[in-house]
């Protein structure tokens, strides 16, 4: 059934760890230029502050364009999105935070109601402050911050630190390959990002456990020393079964992006990124993280035997 694969199993990992490592240094690095280029980057009303209108066209001519075009024509910086169907003609105005923005909300408002008169409905309006948005962002990054301390201590405890170190380099990296993409794309940053960063987290810490676990059996059954064909033995064995079962959770991320809603396009952009990144850190970084510092604990080991 894995004939198609089996080809994989025969690779030398371990002897291109360099350019594996030397590919995600050169994809963080991109995002870091991106980042001062863009000057940040581009955040929801969750953590900038701002106004999400939310309306419904009853005219099937009107279009997400139509919309755009009608706001701009007030001079207000927004973000318009579909809310589910298209055909809903249902959209999410986002209108950020400036001095007196509560006017510009208003300016929106009655430039749709000029536009489209008794067609338009006003299903909902959500307003955060300044202050509350920083309070949002505050608690995302303490969040984030225990998550990474929980899988170390997991980790650390499981296995021991080093092998806890190498799960949190891999970790990072992933961090730092999901908002390299946001950047790319210009996602917008909301909780909704924050949800899936977190959820990718525990996806590619479970896929390095597996990893993990089959490195110490492989440790505790070989009676070679040379860390470097142990670990890459390993990555044959687990390699199949990661790449398939990654697989199957992009055919549905995947799916979910070509008919899911407009406003989770974001959200499920970032899931099919993230699962790639995961699977990618756990075989080529976590794993070969760990064979500078085995070579030092089986060299003491043979010192002392």
């Amino acid at each position: 059934m894995y004939n198609f694969l089996e080809p994989v199993r025969k690779l030398d990992f371990v002897k291109y760890r360099f350019y594996f490592i030397g590919f995600s240094l050169i994809l963080i690095t991109i995002g870091f230029i991106l980042f001062f280029v863009k000057g940040g980057f581009k955040q929801s009303i969750d953590f900038a502050g701002g106004t999400r209108l939310e309306i419904k066209v009853n005219d099937d001519k009107c279009t997400i364009d139509l919309v755009r075009e009608v706001i701009s024509s007030t001079g207000v910086t927004k973000d318009v999105t579909y809310l589910g169907d298209p055909s809903e003609k249902i959209f999410l105005i986002s209108i950020g935070v400036k001095e007196n923005y509560t006017q510009d909300v208003e300016k929106v408002k009655q430039a749709l109601v000029s536009k489209f008169g008794d067609k338009l409905v006003f299903r909902g309006e959500n307003t955060v402050g300044p202050r509350l948005s920083r309070e949002f962002f505050k608690s995302a990054l303490i969040l984030s911050i225990i998550v990474g301390f929980i899988i170390l201590g997991y980790i650390w405890v499981r296995f021991d630190l080093i092998f806890g170190l190498g799960a949190i380099a891999s970790l990072i990296h992933d961090l730092f390959i999901m908002l390299t993409v946001a950047l790319v794309f210009d996602i917008e940053m909301d909780i909704t990002i924050i949800a899936a960063i977190l959820t990718i987290l525990g996806y590619s810490v479970t896929d390095t456990v597996v990893v993990y676990d089959r490195i110490r059996e492989n440790l505790e059954l070989s009676r070679t020393t040379d860390i470097e064909h142990i670990v890459n033995i390993s990555i044959r064995q687990v390699i199949v079964r990661s790449i398939l079962t990654s697989f199957t959770t992009l055919l549905i991320i995947i799916s979910f992006m070509i008919w899911g809603p407009e406003n989770l396009k974001g959200f499920s952009t970032e899931l099919l990124a993230g699962i790639i990144s995961g699977t990618y850190s756990s075989l080529f970084i976590a794993a070969p993280i760990v064979i500078g510092f085995e070579k030092r604990k089986l060299i003491k080991k043979e010192k002392t035997i």
